[in-house]
């Protein structure tokens, strides 16, 4: 019994390989086929398909950071190929949606200057901690420092919109 199970597994595993052989084969073989002009042109299309990801990604990313909202096809896109930022994306439409909470729940207009500004202090404070952290490399301590600033005016747009609102401007002022 124990024979027949070694059996089939080297049965399976040449198997595997020669299927794999045929692939890398057939790959070889195709690129032979190809003059160099048309081996740079697969390259060049290649490097282009890359660069239109790269820079859609990019368009996401800007999207994301400048606080608007992204569509269910760009959502979707981020779920395949870069949950990092879907989740960066759904922390700062939280945050958004907790300051407008909290500023719907003030009382007077003194009020409201204070969320605002308790706020602003937390984000100096993150800034600070972060760009006097020496561990952190550079690079990692810019990245870091653009997202509380796309997270500060993204606080300040919501703060914007909500001055302008109605019920901000029935509220009362604390004298």
């Amino acid at each position: 019994m124990i024979s027949g199970s070694i059996r089939q597994s080297v049965k399976m595993a040449t198997m595997n390989a020669l299927i794999e052989e045929k692939k890398t084969k057939g790959f070889v073989e195709k690129q032979r086929q190809l003059s160099p002009e048309e081996r740079m042109i697969e390259q060049f299309k290649e490097q282009a398909a890359q660069e239109k990801e790269a820079e859609y990604t990019n368009g996401i990313a800007n999207k994301v950071m400048s606080g608007k909202n992204l569509s269910a096809e760009e959502i979707e896109y981020l779920q395949q190929k870069n949950p990092e930022l879907l989740k960066k994306y759904r922390e700062m439409q939280e945050e958004k949606k907790s300051y407008e909470r909290q500023l719907r729940n003030c009382k007077t207009k003194e009020e409201v200057e204070r969320v605002r500004v308790n706020k602003i202090n937390g984000y100096l404070a993150q800034a600070k901690s972060i760009s006097h952290n020496a561990v952190i490399p550079k690079g990692e301590k810019k990245a870091m420092l653009e997202e509380i600033m796309a997270r500060l005016i993204n606080m300040e747009k919501v703060h914007a919109k909500f001055v302008k609102s109605e019920q901000y401007r029935k509220m009362p002022r604390e004298q």
